[in-house]
This record gives C-alpha cells, structure tokens and sequence, in this order.
C-alpha cells in the first residue's frame, strides 16, 4: 500500500497536458469613422491584442462603407457560421450589429473605438484596446433582453424628446470634426429652447397623461423606485424602464455639465434633478402632442407614436465577468422575488 501511494504521488506531480481552446471563428467588424481616423492603428492592436489574450480566435475583417453595411454583414455572419461577432466602434455601430444579431445564436462582443461610447462605459468594458479584447477573451457570455421601438432593437436604451432633437441635430460629420464636445456644445446651446410635449400611454388599462422634455425607456440604463441606478442588473430582468423626465433644474443642469467634464457621460445618473417619473412595462405605445423625434442606441429612428417593447433573452453579449458574491446575491434576490410573485 505504501508503494502504491507513492507511484500515485509521482503521478500526481508530473506536467499534465495543456488542453488546447478550440478554434472559434470570430468576425471583427469595423466603422472606419470610429475613433476620430485612427482606425489603422486600432487595427494593429486589436489584433496584437486578440493574438495574445485569444490565440483561439480566427478572426476575419470587415470595414462598412456606408450606412447598413455592419446590420446586413452581422445577418450574413449566422450563415457563414460565426460563432462571435465583434463590433468595433461607438454606440452607433453596436446598435447595427445588434440589428442583425437579434434572436440569433452568435455571440457579441465590443471594442468601444467611437465618440460616444456610453453603452461600453455603462457595462464597464474599457477604452484601452487591450484591455477590451482581454474581456473578450475572459469575460462571460450572458443571454439578455432587447429593447424594440416598432421594429427597430435597441440594446441599451431609446428616447424621445430634446435628447433625440439633439442626437438628429448632430450629424457625424459634425461629430466626426467635434468629437465628444459637439454634446455638451450643442447641448448647452439648446438649454433656453427645452421644448414640452404631452405624453399619453397605457399602463395595464389605465391611460395615463404627462408633461414631460424627455422620455427614456431603459432596458440597460434603467431606474428603481428610488431612482437608482440598476443598470446591467436590469439587462435580463424582462421589464423595460421607462422614466419621464417633468422638470428640468439648475442643480441638475450644472451636475449634467460637471459630469461632462468629469468625462462621465452618462448624464441620466442624476435623474433625482430633473423631476423624473417612473414605470415598468413589457410593452407600451407612446403618443405625444406634438409628436417628438425618436433615438434608439444614439440613432434617430422616426417620430412619435412609436410602440415599445421588451423581447426577453433576445442577444448573446461578452460581458465583464462578475465577482461570485454579486452573482449569488443576484441568484438570492431572484429566488426571492420569485417566491413574492407566487
């Protein structure tokens, strides 16, 4: 018996073969305006960076040329068996993929090169290249709900009203020449000119009418009761957020402004200053007198009404990988909430 422990020992302590990851294949697809012309350095590095974080990954390139070009190309990707698509660029460019990977089995993953990026930012996937093809290689795939305005996805949040005036009014060339500067320039230049709309919906059979400047609805960006940021725990919850902004104010004008400069461009974490109402839905058509232009993703999409809804578990997305006691604690709150509901 001795003997035996001792070979087994010797075994135990012997170099075990390094299992190989099996090869994915990986399409990269790329905005050439994004990151304000360096999109070729970019490139190097990406794929140094892919080189040694995913060794695994064959990775084929793809630059769009003109507007639709990243939604057809990302459809094309199910066929021609991808199994991850990486977008490369800024909201924009994430929100086309995403029109051609919804309900889709692909995977997708970011690299934030645009001039805004506040989806990236708001999921915490870094604007250092390398760090964000680490998560790529590292992170975990979570399924998550889509947002829908008529048939439009949207991944991270819609809205209507000044904000989507605002996103119309900038055109990417002046985004392109102004960079992130061309919000807060623009934004502060239509501070006297907050236009008030009518909104009405329905809420479970009861209408319901307010006055608001801006209307969100959230599937990634979204609030609680107490106006509390929620975030990418309400990625995957089912419910859309829509929250209405009645009353904008001083204080909450210069914290939006020192958040900007702060480089913090997620304006919409101080909503407690802007007299925000809020509800929870899975489905709802939003009217407004006079009717209001639309975003979704920072892309203008139309006008007022426009019915939104929430398509549960729609999108497989790369994600920061999340200490085990959030995700426990996440699994406890839903277990919970279950036994509430029943």
């Amino acid at each position: 018996m001795g003997l035996f422990n001792f070979i087994k020992s010797i075994f135990l302590r012997l170099p075990r073969p390094v299992r190989k990851k099996e090869a994915k294949k990986v399409k990269l697809i790329i905005n050439p305006l994004a990151g304000e012309g360096k999109v070729k350095k970019a490139v190097r590095q990406i794929r140094k960076s892919l080189h040694r974080y995913a060794p695994h990954f064959k990775v084929d390139i793809f630059f769009s040329r003109k507007m639709g070009d990243l939604s057809v190309t990302a459809k094309e990707s199910v066929d021609e068996g991808y199994e991850i698509v990486i977008a490369a660029g800024g909201d924009g460019a994430i929100n086309e993929v995403v029109q051609g990977l919804a309900n889709t089995p692909i995977v997708l993953g970011i690299i934030p090169l645009g001039t805004a990026n506040v989806f990236a930012e708001e999921i915490e996937i870094p604007k250092d290249i390398d760090q964000a093809c680490k998560i790529l290689a590292s992170g975990e795939v979570r399924r998550v709900d889509l947002g829908k305005a008529g048939e439009h996805y949207f991944l991270w949040m819609a809205s209507m009203g000044t904000d989507a005036q605002l996103a119309k009014d900038l055109t990417s060339e002046v985004r392109e020449r102004l960079g992130v500067f061309a919000y807060f320039w623009f934004a502060v230049n239509r501070l006297n000119k907050i236009k008030f709309s009518q909104i009405k919906f329905n809420l479970e059979g009861r209408e319901i009418k307010e006055r608001a400047f801006i209307t969100v609805i959230g599937n990634a960006a979204s609030y609680d009761g107490d106006l509390k940021i929620r975030s990418l725990e309400s990625i995957d919850d089912g419910y859309l957020d829509v929250c209405l902004y009645t009353k904008p104010t001083v204080l909450g004008v210069i914290r939006g402004i020192l958040r900007f400069l702060g480089k913090r461009y997620t304006y919409y974490k101080d909503v407690k200053y802007w007299g925000v109402k809020h509800y929870r839905v899975k489905k709802i058509l939003i009217e407004s007198e006079p009717p209001v232009w639309v975003q979704t993703d920072g892309e203008v999409i139309g006008e007022t009404p426009v019915e939104f809804t929430i398509v549960p578990q729609a999108l497989s997305i790369i994600l920061p990988r999340r200490p085990k006691e959030k995700v426990n604690a996440e699994c406890g709150l839903r277990i919970a909430e279950c036994g509430m509901k029943i």
